[in-house]
């Protein structure tokens, strides 16, 4: 799974989260990239940019990996990991 791919899933799987804390009667359970972009607190061309695949930088990365998390999406926070470590040239210490 691309980052971007991840990125869209997470959307989702907010989207999900926030309506059921608004109303258990809502039909649709996604969340919109424009809707997503204003949570973020950025632009729509942001978040479109970060579906693509492009600018990713460490702050965003921990962040979604955060959110992830936050969603039980451990699937979703490895693949925002994975990209960090290779970012930032992290390795895994041998146990």
């Amino acid at each position: 799974m691309t980052v971007g791919d991840a990125i869209k899933a997470l959307r989702h799987a907010w989207g999900w989260h926030l309506d059921e804390q608004i109303s258990q009667h809502l039909v649709s359970k996604q969340l919109s990239q424009e809707r997503f972009a204003w949570h973020m607190g950025v632009t729509l061309r942001t978040v479109v940019r970060w579906e693509n695949g492009n600018v990713h930088t460490p702050r965003v990365l921990v962040h979604f990996r955060n959110l992830a998390l936050s969603l039980k999406r451990q699937d979703l926070a490895d693949v925002f990991e994975q990209r960090l470590r290779e970012d930032l040239g992290w390795r895994m210490m041998p146990e």
